[in-house]
């Protein structure tokens, strides 16, 4: 792989991570609506809007290649995504941003890089390359945990979160919620890792290689958004549609348009930086983006004040997370040779 490529194809899924990583910041400026209205309209736009708009302007013969699509595959991989998404409010309601986090970003990096690896490129589990994406897939890991320690450290001197059922088989259960939330939520890189046939049908059509993926995001994240509006909608059972009508919310609206603007930017851009990474995109790219992706959502919390009045302690563990993140990216990158 060209060394232009490489750093072409990093640059772009680290970027990719920046964007994912921030998508969740206008969350903290809809004070009137409840997690599920905001989440709602972020669903319907980064979901459904947006991915088809950049699949219709992008892929040539959208009707046919999707005709052409393995449905039940990507669309499957989607909709167990979205399950990991609801899993993953559970989880967080359970055991809190601290545990949660570290657990579910842990198996999401984990699995969503090393089961395309095992599967796509076994042979190259023994190589040296190999073994530098496991070291930094096992690096990213400690570090991802490390970040999430600091959340912990942060959400006891500012509680809020983890106010869920108390008890140890509560506990058992929100490990276990955890865990399948991780696992679910790696399925998303599963659809890009395992639809590379379809992608090259959409080139043989006319679109371009780095969009290529394009009707591939489409399909999975609007499969994925059944899930999510429909916990959304269930939610709101209780806390009900009024919110919506309330004064002075107009640009609550905005903010959901713009987490999904963010989001689905996040995972083209990633995308595009995937496949100029070769059919190692998606067992290089995944945790880098991630990774970056911690980092970003990390800093823009301390840009809004998250951080404030933490101390040096919680401080400390959060830049020995970003640190690990760091070391482990420049050492997945030395996969490019798989």
């Amino acid at each position: 792989m060209p060394e232009s490529s490489l750093l072409a194809g990093i640059a772009l899924v680290a970027l990719g991570g920046v964007f994912n990583g921030t998508s969740a910041a206008p969350m903290k400026f809809t004070p009137l609506w409840k997690w599920e209205h905001i989440w709602l309209v972020y669903s319907i736009s980064g979901m459904v809007v947006l991915p088809w708009i950049v699949a219709v302007v992008t892929t040539p013969h959208l009707g046919q290649l999707i005709s052409e699509a393995p449905l039940v595959l990507i669309c499957g991989f989607g909709f167990l995504w979205g399950v990991g998404s609801v899993f993953c409010g559970l989880a967080l309601v359970r055991l809190g941003l601290g545990l949660a986090g570290a657990l579910i970003l842990g198996v999401v990096v984990g699995v969503g890089s090393l089961v395309p690896m095992f599967l796509l490129h076994a042979g190259a589990m023994n190589s040296r390359p190999g073994r530098f994406v496991l070291g930094g897939n096992a690096i990213l890991i400690a570090g991802i945990s490390l970040c999430a320690y600091a959340g912990h450290l942060r959400e006891k001197q500012q509680p809020g979160t983890g106010n869920g059922p108390s008890g140890k088989q509560s506990l058992l259960i929100g490990l276990l919620i955890a865990i399948l939330a991780g696992v679910f939520g790696a399925a998303l890189n599963f659809s890009f890792a395992f639809s590379g046939t379809i992608q090259g049908r959409a080139v043989e059509l006319g679109a371009s290689p780095g969009l290529a993926s394009m009707s591939v995001w489409a399909l999975t994240v609007s499969a994925g958004f059944l899930a999510n509006a429909g916990y959304c909608i269930w939610r709101m059972r209780r806390s009900g549609w009024a919110p919506f009508k309330l004064p002075n919310t107009g640009l609550y609206w905005l903010g959901g348009l713009l987490m999904g603007l963010l989001w689905f930017g996040g995972i083209v851009v990633y995308g595009i930086g995937g496949a100029k990474l070769g059919g190692a995109g998606p067992v290089i790219g995944w945790p880098v983006m991630l990774g970056v992706s911690v980092i970003a959502s990390n800093i823009t919390g301390g840009l809004i004040g998250e951080w404030r009045g933490t101390g040096r302690r919680c401080f400390a563990f959060l830049a020995s997370g970003i640190a690990a993140i760091i070391v482990a990216t420049v050492l997945i990158a030395q996969g490019k040779a798989m």
